[in-house]
């Protein structure tokens, strides 16, 4: 279950007031709303406009921004989400500002923006416990990966610590921990909780101060701080926050299930995307498993906590101390994701089809059957405009978004790319000609 957060109003008041000196008015000036309420980064999208006497453009989510017909001054967003509308050609012209948060990305993402014009390239991090943002950075051209995370916004201060809570010296790796205006009172009715993750601030200016432990792991540098990873096993894919033991206990609960681990693999265009390793309790795995174990985990989590496909292994390899050796797990390329009833492309344009599909998925060709369902293997809605974009230029159809979202097999697509109109023809621009005064009356 979600923890409740509770954040006083003199911490929202802090955000602003950090948004007002980091941002002008022009920028602040129609911000695009693309996160939902549920979600702190809206915290910053709504108020922060709002409280400039600036704008807010309201969008069902980031992939829509492709479609904005007024001009949005800054986007922030998940930077997976922000990839993929500059991949497909989609992100709106005329944006000055890009923030993103809430994932690691790659430097490259930072050159492509520049490239359209974006004038500001921010990395912001923080998590809802300190509200929403604690540190920034500023990516300037010559960024390089890893991509850092800054340094901490105005009245908040940070500190390095080992697992005894001891602060470590610049450059090596600790926890996070978080201290200052920003810091919430606690988790809504779990005063366990709070306890454990809101310690004493011996840094603290104020009485009773707390410093917030954050469970990510980070090197301090003398002007930057670089995220590594977490202390435990909880990941972000696509901007959401998962617990990976969480998805391992439900799957390891299938009576068919021997042993299981989750991980978080980023391999080519389908990015990061949970890969399950599992240890059949039969002895073997196929597609029909795959599905069954899909279909398990469907039914108990989330959508976004449902792997894209499954590795079967004999037996899940080891230290000498016993524990699972997860950096000795196999690549995804032996991933299973078929239905188990796989029915090849049986026609030129089934098997285009399958063809795009497999590679935005960095799945063999060989492994798509025509009624496997594009989101069920691994896609989702960031590459489902990606290939929306890719039928349109195969087939030259006006493919939208919607007709993958309610097409979804690969059988479904070809019959859509077959009946689909093409897209309106351009109108050619007329020469422009020369002004030319009319005789004088005279």
């Amino acid at each position: 279950m979600p923890k409740g957060v509770e954040i006083a109003q003199g911490s929202v008041l802090n955000l602003l007031a950090w948004a007002r000196e980091t941002f002008d008015a022009g920028e602040l000036s129609a911000v695009a709303a693309v996160t939902s309420v549920c979600f702190d980064l809206s915290v910053f999208e709504l108020f922060a406009p709002l409280t400039s006497g600036g704008s807010v453009v309201l969008v069902g989510n980031a992939l829509e921004l492709a479609s904005v017909s007024v001009p949005v001054s800054l986007v922030n967003a998940v930077p997976s989400a922000v990839a993929e509308l500059v991949a497909g050609g989609g992100f709106p012209a005329g944006v000055g500002t890009v923030c993103m948060a809430g994932e690691p990305f790659a430097a490259e993402l930072v050159g492509r923006l520049r490239s359209l014009g974006v004038g500001r390239v921010l990395n912001l991090y923080g998590p809802s416990e300190t509200t929403t943002y604690s540190t920034g950075a500023e990516l300037g051209e010559g960024t390089q990966d890893p991509v850092p995370i800054g340094r901490p916004i105005h009245n908040t201060h940070v500190l390095v610590v080992d697992s005894g809570l001891r602060p470590v010296p610049f450059g090596v790796l600790g926890e996070l921990c978080i201290g200052g205006a920003g810091v919430a009172r606690g988790y809504r009715g779990r005063p366990s909780l709070t306890a454990e993750r809101f310690l004493p601030d011996p840094f603290g200016d104020e009485p009773g101060a707390r410093l917030y432990r954050t469970g990510d792991l980070v090197r301090q540098h003398a002007t930057h701080l670089e995220f590594v990873g977490r202390v435990d096993h909880q990941v972000k894919v696509r901007g959401f926050r998962i617990e990976l033991g969480e998805i391992e206990t439900v799957l390891g609960a299938h009576p068919a299930v021997s042993e299981a681990v989750v991980q978080v693999r980023a391999e080519g265009e389908a990015g990061r995307r949970l890969v399950g390793h599992v240890v059949p309790a039969g002895g073997s795995g196929d597609g029909h498993l795959a599905r069954e174990l899909r279909d398990f985990l469907a039914q108990r989590l989330p959508s976004y906590m449902v792997p894209a496909g499954f590795v079967f292994l004999d037996r899940l390899p080891r230290t000498p101390n016993g524990k699972i050796d997860r950096g000795r797990l196999p690549s995804a390329e032996r991933l299973t994701v078929g239905s188990g009833d796989r029915v090849p492309p049986r026609d030129d344009t089934e098997r285009r089809v399958a063809r795009i599909v497999a590679g935005l998925l960095d799945l063999p060709a060989e492994e798509i059957g025509v009624h496997d369902n594009f989101f069920d293997i691994g896609g989702n809605s960031l590459l489902a405009s990606r290939l929306a974009a890719l039928l349109g230029k195969e087939f030259a159809i006006e493919a939208s978004l919607r007709a993958v979202f309610e097409a979804r097999t690969v059988e479904q697509l070809a019959r859509y790319a077959r009946t689909a109109t093409a897209p309106p023809a351009v109108i050619p621009r007329a020469a422009r000609t020369p002004f030319r005064p009319s005789a004088s009356p005279r």
